[in-house]
């Protein structure tokens, strides 16, 4: 139905959406909920070979969803499971944010979005954090555009940021046999070499200002090297060593030209900025502290 009839998908995307600001936890009997029957039947004639009412005679629900023209009928306790799973992890979620140290004397909890207006989960987060004061604005479903909005004219209204994840950049290293991995040995000019250690720029949960800036020094491996590429990564790991460890993500490459390549090593500053909408950088040459032409190639 997706793909063939995306305006009939969409009909049952608004009817769920109206259902779920006016189901609460005291509805009792069955929730009606206007659904394309005619698309529906012929779907189900077309793979199924059978009519729509007949496939949920014979299906598991048939004792908690009942068909009246272009109704269905869904008993109440099975609408409200179909919250419940997303509820759970909204409760998860709260519930460990708030245990961090930095949110321990939180005392008021601000709903927003659009599934903060169905009143299931607002019944259960009064339910699980009834010391903290619950804040539903008016039209909550638009108050992350208006969020938006008011940002875009005033960018400085906003202090500082948490950042939500670990930002790395792929490094090489001299091998250390007490310290690297032997699968992440190589040789590079003879040299015993560590690829893809992960060197930690900004660790995630840090709570940093606008404009908080992170330099890191690189140089060229190479003689004539006439361009430096670091590729920068991301992850939930607490303490992420390797690049290609599970739950790290390639979020792009850095690609910094060096203009006049020679046969010496040469150093070269990268400043990381945080705390504004997006990650930025800035490159510099070390030794005659002239800014070089960078890019910043984001994948995701």
């Amino acid at each position: 139905m997706k793909q063939k009839e995306p305006g009939a998908y969409l009909d049952i995307f608004r009817a769920f959406e109206n259902v779920k600001r006016t189901i609460d936890t005291t509805t009792t009997g069955k929730v009606n909920v206007t659904f394309p029957f005619a698309k529906f039947d012929s779907l189900c004639q077309k793979h199924l070979s059978e009519s729509f009412d007949s496939a949920l005679a014979s299906s598991k629900y048939k004792g908690d969803i009942i068909r009246r023209g272009d109704k269905i009928r869904f008993e109440v306790d099975l609408m409200k499971s179909l919250f419940a799973p997303t509820i759970d992890g909204i409760i998860s979620l709260v519930k460990s944010v708030l245990e961090k140290r930095e949110a321990r004397m939180t005392s008021l909890i601000m709903m927003v979005g659009g599934f903060s207006e169905c009143r299931l989960i607002q019944a259960e987060l009064r339910k699980q954090f009834p010391k903290h004061r619950i804040i539903v604005p008016e039209q909550a479903d638009l108050a992350v555009l208006k969020g938006a909005v008011l940002f875009g004219q005033n960018p400085s209204a906003i202090k500082s940021r948490v950042i939500k994840t670990t930002y790395g950049v792929a490094m090489t290293a001299k091998f250390d046999p007490t310290k690297h991995d032997e699968k992440h040995k190589s040789f590079i000019a003879g040299v015993k070499k560590t690829r893809n250690l992960f060197d930690v720029i900004m660790k995630e949960n840090s709570s940093v200002p606008v404009g908080t800036k992170i330099t890191k020094s690189y140089s060229t491996t190479m003689e004539k090297q006439n361009e430096i590429k670091l590729s920068v990564y991301t992850t939930n790991n607490a303490n992420p060593k390797y690049v290609d460890e599970k739950g790290c993500y390639l979020l792009g490459e850095i690609v910094m030209a060096i203009e006049d390549p020679s046969n010496e090593k040469r150093w070269f500053d990268i400043e990381f900025e945080f705390g504004k909408t997006e990650v930025s950088a800035v490159a510099m040459d070390k030794k005659s502290k002239q800014l070089c032409k960078a890019t910043f190639n984001i994948l995701k």
